[in-house]
């Protein structure tokens, strides 16, 4: 017989047990046993600890307070496409690549201009917007698009694109017949700007006499930003 002390409460939480029926008995084993019933806590010095199971699926948003979620508590992998909702992305989070800015379209109407017209005189014939590269520094390609036409065969017709009121054309064809709708596409890289904004416009132009028109249907100035 012998008197022995708990193993897995310690310190001030620890208390006194016999390891046979026969042991002698005092009654400050029931206060002390008392006490540290009373600070119980299955942490360490104050019991064993406790193996709890969560069923699958216990713990739902409603268990989680919010902003409580670590990275590290993530597995390399876990967030998959389905996981990432549409256009939640943010330009910082991508690794190099093109950066969209944003794209402008016609307001649908055609426009006619009569007689040689040169760079210096036209109009712009999509409403000029403002674009600001995400980051500083940073080259923009422009791609655009016109649909247009001539009343003479064989006449040119250039596409030009104006960042803050300077450009030149960017693409050039001949029209294949009088009327003929063609499309043109080009691009052009613009470099930085001291104050980083760019105000895009998109204008065409013809050196031959007669009809150059401009169809209010797909014209388009599409910006990226390029990681260089």
């Amino acid at each position: 017989m012998a008197r022995t002390n708990s193993v897995y409460y310690t310190g001030p939480y620890q208390f006194p047990r016999a390891d046979a029926a026969t042991d002698l008995f005092l009654k400050e084993d029931v206060q002390k046993l008392a006490a540290t019933v009373d600070q119980h806590d299955h942490y360490a010095a104050g019991g064993r600890g406790a193996a709890v199971a969560l069923a699958a699926g216990s713990i739902t948003t409603s268990h989680i307070l919010d902003g409580t979620i670590q990275a590290s508590d993530i597995g390399n992998g876990q967030i998959t496409n389905p996981l990432i909702q549409d256009a939640t992305i943010q330009y910082g989070k991508l690794a190099g690549g093109f950066s969209f800015l944003g794209t402008t379209t016609s307001d649908g109407s055609s426009y006619t201009r009569v007689g040689v017209v040169n760079s210096a005189s036209i109009t712009p014939g999509i409403t000029a917007f403002t674009i600001t590269p995400r980051t500083p520094g940073k080259y923009i390609l422009a791609i655009a698009q016109i649909t247009i036409s001539h009343s003479v065969a064989g006449a040119d017709m250039r596409m030009y694109i104006f960042d803050n009121g300077s450009g030149s054309y960017i693409a050039y064809c001949t029209a294949p017949a009088a009327g003929v709708a063609v499309q043109l596409t080009g691009a052009q890289l613009l470099a930085p700007t001291a104050n980083m904004a760019h105000t895009i416009t998109l204008g065409w132009d013809t050196g031959a006499s007669g009809t150059l028109t401009r169809y209010g249907w797909m014209n388009s100035v599409v910006l990226l930003e390029i990681p260089v």
